[in-house]
């Protein structure tokens, strides 16, 4: 598949006050499934040092509630003055609640200092509502159209294109106007 970008686009990015550690503050954003929702953090500081950041989803519109994944890893990796992680996400079907939450805590490796740090990527991995064959998903109680499309009998995987937008300078920031937003930048100040 061949991906193009608007010329027009300009990646957004967010803030996020290195000293605030009372408030969740906003580090993701996107929609799925029709549904928008965000992601905010709320640093957790010893010793001057960023040691966790504990995560709290909501859900503001749409028919579906997404949540993180309970039993993916979440721990951080820090290249440079960056930190990294991946946000697993996945649309409660009434099947996998148990393994889903909208709390969550992001374990850092290593403690770093706050002033050693200046930026956070959050990437969003997606995961479908579920693992049967294709034929099975037809019936079951919610079509997962972020993977497949139908038309009466028939059913399609369907590319992502979270698998085709390439990285630029290895960033990808504001996701792409053809798809959801996979990657959230914030600069930490």
């Amino acid at each position: 598949m061949e991906v193009f970008k608007s010329e027009k686009f300009d990646n957004l990015t967010l803030n996020v006050v290195k000293n605030n550690t009372n408030d969740f503050q906003l580090i993701y954003a996107s929609q799925l499934y029709g549904s928008f929702f965000a992601v905010g953090g709320k640093l957790i500081v010893e010793n001057k040092s960023l040691v966790d950041i504990e995560l709290t989803l909501n859900n503001y519109k749409g028919l579906y509630n997404i949540g993180i994944l309970l039993n993916a890893d979440l721990d951080w990796d820090i290249k440079g003055k960056t930190g990294n992680f991946n946000l697993h996400l996945q649309v409660d079907n009434g099947k996998n609640a148990e393994n889903l939450t909208t709390k969550r805590k992001v374990g850092i490796k290593k403690p770093i200092a706050l002033n050693k740090i200046d930026s956070l990527l959050v990437d969003r991995v997606l995961y479908p509502l579920s693992q049967s064959k294709p034929a099975r998903h037809l019936h079951e109680n919610l079509f997962d159209n972020e993977f497949y499309v139908r038309n009466g009998s028939y059913i399609g995987k369907i590319p992502r294109l979270d698998d085709y937008i390439p990285e630029a300078n290895n960033h990808i920031l504001g996701g792409s106007p053809l798809s959801n937003c996979m990657r959230t930048k914030s600069n930490l100040i």
